[in-house]
């Protein structure tokens, strides 16, 4: 399972824990009016607090046709000591 350390985030200033996150992320997606990219980013958030340890993302296609690639979040995480 994917470690939880890194379920707290900050947007826009504002720490969150993995609880006020949820409540942001019903709220921002329940907004008919968040703009494209605003809902791209908490749906994005919603996954990446899933229990799964993977992410599925979508390549490009720029060289051929655009392909479904599983990343492990541990990987995707930047650990800076």
């Amino acid at each position: 399972m994917f470690n939880n350390t890194y379920k707290n985030l900050m947007i826009n200033g504002i720490h969150y824990s993995e609880l006020g996150l949820r409540k942001v992320i019903r709220e921002k997606l329940g907004d008919a009016k968040i703009s494209d990219w605003e809902r791209s980013l908490f749906q994005f958030i919603d996954i990446w607090l899933d229990e799964s340890d993977i992410v599925e993302v979508k390549t490009s296609g720029s060289t051929g046709t655009p392909k479904v690639i599983q990343l492990q979040k541990e990987k995707m995480v930047l650990k800076i000591y």
